[in-house]
């Protein structure tokens, strides 16, 4: 299942925790004069174009003008067709896009726009992120990782703030356990647990049978890994 989805979410919340869901059009009629900057902005989103390595994003200015965004699986973004130098949060790392005053970091863009192409959106985004589940979303993490940042769907998932804190801090925590880098979920309950007893067999064995390490070419206390493909 695709996991940029809030119902992929929601099967891992509890009943009284799980996000009522709308169509496109309802949260435009709900968001379009209220909420906060973010909903409104998505509110003023006409169309998501998909293409074969991201999407082109058409948005209704206030002045009635058109404003076209690309952004691309490798974090790349242009608007009105000019290369649009990205902006890096200096308290999370990440990357970031400016629309009218909105900042919104890139991996929430492709998360919004594949919520719109699913036509199933939040009816609010209050207390929601996009987790970018090999840690790769933070371009220091990447780094001493040794992987390249990918926003492609598949290595992205819709989670809660509290979730996605606390994926970055293990991210790095795991790979020095299993030496290996891993595109885990933040929504796995069951792994945050097994984390948290410090047990390194266990952890191993957990994400050996659960998950696939993914691409890397990197040392690290002296281990060689393969390089492997990355999306």
């Amino acid at each position: 299942m695709n996991k940029l989805t809030i119902n992929q979410l929601n099967q891992s919340l509890a009943k009284e925790a799980q996000i009522t869901t709308v169509t496109f059009n309802v949260f435009k009629l709900l968001h379009s004069n209220n909420g906060t900057k973010l909903e409104k902005m998505i509110a003023s989103i006409r169309k998501v174009v998909q293409l074969t390595d991201g999407y082109e994003i058409h948005i209704n200015n206030y002045n009635g003008s058109e404003k076209i965004i690309i952004v691309k699986f490798n974090g790349s973004v242009s608007i009105n067709g000019s290369t649009f130098r990205q902006l890096v949060d200096a308290k999370s790392m990440h990357l970031r896009v400016n629309h009218n005053n909105n900042s919104i970091i890139i991996e929430k863009l492709v998360g919004i726009c594949e919520c719109i192409l699913h036509d199933e959106l939040p009816m609010s985004f209050r207390g929601l992120c996009v987790n970018v589940m090999d840690g790769s979303g933070n371009i220091i993490t990447a780094d001493e990782l040794g992987i390249k940042t990918s926003y492609h769907p598949e290595n992205l998932e819709w989670t809660l703030n509290y979730r996605n804190a606390t994926h970055g801090r293990n991210i790095k925590k795991l790979f020095n356990i299993t030496r290996k880098v891993y595109r885990y979920s933040a929504n796995d309950d069951t792994l945050n647990q097994i984390l948290a007893t410090k047990d390194s067999d266990k952890i191993k064995e957990y994400m050996r049978q659960n998950y696939v390490a993914v691409g890397w070419q990197v040392k690290k206390g002296g281990y060689q890994y393969e390089k492997k493909q990355q999306l």
